[in-house]
């Protein structure tokens, strides 16, 4: 076998083990996130350390909001 023969085997294998592990962490069939409830709202934030607190209509998530500026800050 040729040494360019080689090289292309070679190449492919390895095309094939990067779509291999593409296809099993979900590259082709990846979860869509569900729509936000009807009940999502940004409300007053229950902890106090924030003016508003993203409610997404079943918790509250760590998506806060100050004076217009949003950040993260997970709940304990």
């Amino acid at each position: 076998m040729s040494s360019l023969a080689i090289l292309v085997v070679a190449q492919l294998a390895i095309f094939g083990l990067i779509t291999l592990i593409a296809y099993a962490r979900g590259g082709r069939n990846a979860a869509v996130a569900p729509p936000p409830s009807p009940n999502a709202q940004w409300a007053t934030d229950p902890t106090g350390r924030h003016e508003l607190r993203m409610f997404d209509g079943q918790r509250w998530t760590a998506n806060i909001s100050d004076r217009g500026v949003s950040g993260w800050d997970p709940l304990p």
